[in-house]
């Protein structure tokens, strides 16, 4: 492979390709789960309402206070609205939420590496939903969030960072630099947050878009959020036995060099002259050689 066809000399790039993500990538698992998931719940249409698996993964405003539902806060991001609530589009919201994700995932996860991919999704996913459930709780006005926009914002957003002038298909047909879409759908998820807090009916969380579009734009400046946390833990993890073995050899370093310093001194002056504090070192040098052999 040459220099130039490397991800770092290819930010300018003006086509955009449609080769499929390998069979094996986070983001396919990741799409196949949300699918799974609707699937089952669609199968469930016939059982009592609050039973419905969108609705016990769903993020709530009550769960904020509540920790045994915390788990809630990145579940959501794998329900989408059912196939008979027709309020949400129905099945149209997770067909936009895949196709966007696996549009513009395979690049970013191709740039991150597959576990910073999953990490920043998860955690995008995560900080949506308490920003949003905060923001709205706070304004008086408790609510609930189903979908995965939020952390499909975020990979949107991060890719349009990378690729800023990378021509897209508009509606599959429009060219269109890629920093202009992402502007255009900021807008639009900003004006459709300032008509919901003018009091318009709402049915989209455009916070949430938000929110993950700030957190795809932080992850482009300084990485996932956290992960680097995460990582100073595992280096320490990993590191803490060598970190002892290390502690352990300065010690025989120490006493060595010790040693040799007070044999230096019995063959100038004789063991006699030895003072108790140098013959405890003797001793103690003496007493490791025996416990290698």
């Amino acid at each position: 492979m040459g220099i130039y066809d490397r991800q770092y000399y290819r930010d300018d790039q003006d086509e955009f390709s449609w080769r499929p993500a390998n069979a094996w990538s986070v983001l396919n698992w990741l799409i196949a789960i949300c699918i799974g998931v609707y699937v089952l719940d669609t199968l469930s249409l016939g059982v009592d309402p609050s039973l419905r698996i969108h609705k016990i993964f769903a993020a709530y405003s009550s769960d904020l206070w509540q920790p045994w539902r915390w788990f809630s806060f990145v579940s959501y991001a794998f329900v989408h609205a059912p196939l008979d609530d027709q309020s949400r589009l129905g099945i149209l919201h997770i067909v936009f939420n895949m196709f966007i994700l696996w549009t513009f995932g395979r690049t970013v996860e191709g740039h991150l590496g597959s576990f910073q991919f999953l990490w920043l999704y998860l955690v995008s996913a995560l900080l949506s939903s308490l920003v949003y459930l905060l923001f709205w709780t706070v304004l008086g006005r408790p609510t609930a969030l189903i979908g995965a926009s939020g952390a499909v914002s975020t990979v949107m957003v991060y890719f349009i960072f990378l690729n800023p002038r990378m021509t897209l298909l508009l509606f599959g047909i429009v060219p269109i630099p890629a920093w202009v879409l992402g502007v255009g759908i900021l807008l639009y998820d900003f004006l459709g947050s300032v008509s919901g807090l003018m009091g318009a009916e709402r049915s989209v969380a455009y916070e949430a878009h938000l929110i993950g579009a700030a957190v795809g734009a932080w992850a482009f400046r300084y990485g996932p959020p956290g992960l680097s946390t995460w990582k100073s833990f595992k280096f320490w993890w990993r590191t803490r036995h060598l970190r002892v073995v290390r502690a352990q050899e300065q010690r025989e370093e120490g006493l060595a060099s010790d040693a040799d310093r007070v044999l230096e001194k019995v063959s100038r002056l004789g063991y006699d002259q030895l003072t108790n504090k140098e013959k405890k070192i003797l001793e103690a040098y003496s007493r490791k050689l025996r416990e290698k052999k």
